[in-house]
């Protein structure tokens, strides 16, 4: 995997992080903190550009946890209704979590997204919590993930 991540990223440079971040963020298996880890290598052997690295990183970032809450959104509750029952996921730890998101509301969106073992956004979607109309009030969330781990 890492032998295509390196070609991913000098061949398309600041876009091919951004590509890979994307899809890492929404579910394929690409390791995300290694992808960002190299980008930070590549802006200390002055082969990429800080400030552009950060901000392909940082919308890569965006995109990924936009298109994975939208995910989310659409297949999420859908999914957990059909195939729930078989992960001994019942309707009464669905309304659990989506109560304890909505209690708990950014900070609880910001851990999940910043935490390696919980950082999948489509468990926001199913709820569309938290409940702050449809905004997605995890995306500040971006600017700091990317900024720790790309040192």
């Amino acid at each position: 995997m890492q032998h295509y991540l390196h070609h991913l990223v000098d061949h398309f440079g600041y876009i091919g992080i951004m590509i890979a971040l994307m899809l890492g963020i929404v579910g394929l298996p690409i390791p995300d903190e290694l992808l960002l880890t190299y980008a930070g290598y590549r802006v200390s052997t002055g082969s990429f550009s800080y400030p552009l690295a950060f901000l392909f990183c940082w919308l890569g970032a965006v995109i990924g946890i936009s298109l994975s809450y939208t995910l989310g959104i659409a297949f999420g509750l859908p999914f957990l209704h059909r195939f729930g029952p078989k992960l001994h996921v019942t309707e009464k730890r669905l309304e659990q979590t989506k109560a304890l998101f909505v209690k708990l509301g950014q900070l609880s969106c910001s851990f999940a997204i910043s935490s390696p073992a919980f950082g999948i956004s489509p468990l926001f979607g199913p709820g569309r919590t938290p409940t702050n109309g449809e905004s997605l009030p995890y995306l500040p969330t971006a600017e700091p993930w990317c900024g720790w781990r790309f040192f």
